[in-house]
């Protein structure tokens, strides 16, 4: 078959314009499941129930970076923890992925499963909005990680005055730089260990308690701002058939904890 250069051209000019029209289509068809998967998306749960009125002192935000994923990461299980502890006392929860508001099927829809309000896109997608919509309902505020705080604080201030501020340090990072520096003699990285320190000190200072999981953290703390209140909050593990007596002891001391602490500090903010 002899094909002249004319007929090659436009053998090359359709082909090139079927191509064109399949990656219009390959969008056309991403932006329908885009589309379709928010239409699905379960809406977020009533955030002001006729039976909890905004000014139930019983509402309490967590926030992290992003929705915790217990069976991944060691960060995850206790900010999961800390939601399911919250819950059996008594609290009406609120959690906020401050760095990642997708709604995530398994895990977000795993949180709404125990009775927790989530915030997720598209309803929310940015946290001073939804601040400016929520914040007078908080009675309290607890952030996990610094760098989530310093992002939060403005938001919290200017919309959740009333608000008690719990900053759970989650491991104080400047002490994993300054460690690292000690070790490599970087001058550089014990400069940035410096600086963190800085910055979460000034947090413990803006917040009303500091919560971390180490005595030894918490006495750290305490030295560097001797008024800070600092509290303990152990580390937590789910309950197993080899660890029924240490993971008891564990959900038991977390209880008592949120009745002598947390309650305590809401009722006098």
């Amino acid at each position: 078959m002899i094909i002249d250069r004319q007929n090659a051209i436009s053998l090359v000019d359709r082909l090139l314009a079927l191509d064109t029209r399949i990656h219009e289509l390959e969008r056309e068809n991403a932006d329908l499941r885009a589309r379709l998967q928010i239409a699905v998306l379960p809406s977020p749960a009533p955030t002001n129930p006729a039976d909890t009125p905004p000014s139930d002192t019983r509402h309490i935000l967590v926030v992290d970076l992003t929705t915790p994923v217990p069976d991944e990461d060691a960060g995850s299980q206790q900010t999961f923890l800390v939601l399911k502890s919250c819950l059996q006392a008594g609290l009406i929860v609120h959690f906020v992925p401050q760095g990642d508001w997708r709604f995530r099927p398994r895990d977000t829809a795993a949180l709404q499963n125990l009775g927790i309000i989530c915030a997720y896109a598209p309803y929310d997608t940015d946290f001073t909005s939804f601040m400016a919509r929520m914040g007078a309902r908080f009675a309290a505020i607890l952030v996990f990680r610094a760098p989530v705080l310093e992002a939060c604080l403005p938001a919290i201030r200017a919309y959740a005055p009333q608000a008690a501020i719990l900053f759970h340090v989650a491991d104080l990072h400047h002490l994993r730089l300054q460690r690292m520096a000690d070790l490599t003699a970087d001058h550089d990285l014990a400069a940035a260990a410096a600086l963190m320190r800085l910055r979460e000190l000034h947090l413990v200072a803006e917040s009303h308690i500091t919560i971390t999981h180490s005595t030894a953290e918490r006495d750290l703390l305490h030295a560097a701002l001797p008024g800070a209140a600092v509290r303990v909050w152990p580390l937590m593990a789910e309950a197993t058939a080899t660890a029924k007596a240490t993971a008891k002891a564990t959900h038991s001391h977390t209880h008592r904890w949120l009745l002598t602490h947390f309650p305590t500090r809401v009722k006098h903010a």
